[in-house]
């Protein structure tokens, strides 16, 4: 999964939103959680699970630390453009940083 993909599609479609939808069979608008940190982890896992997406053979990509969660428990992580304490956790993991700033 390409979390790059979010950008694209309506938001009512965001794992978060039709994680919810699906689950709790409501949605009203209103995001229940806030994507960020932890909680971005535990939202894309409950959308992983929902969709029987293998979350070890996934992708996914940030450029800042507050990601870290998710892509520890990603099979495929990547720093773009990472500020610095995610590149040097990056580093300290040996995951692949990405620079494309122009």
């Amino acid at each position: 999964m390409v979390l790059y993909t979010l950008l694209t599609i309506d938001p009512q479609e965001y794992p978060w939103n039709k994680y919810y939808k699906e689950h709790f069979k409501i949605y009203n608008g209103v995001i229940k959680v806030l994507p960020v940190g932890k909680n971005r982890l535990e939202v894309i896992k409950g959308y992983c699970k929902l969709h029987s997406i293998d979350i070890g053979k996934s992708y996914a990509y940030s450029d800042h630390y507050s990601d870290i969660p998710l892509l520890e428990n990603i099979g495929n992580p990547a720093a773009i453009n990472p500020d610095r304490k995610l590149r040097d956790y990056a580093k300290k993991n040996k995951w692949k940083i990405i620079d494309v700033r122009m």
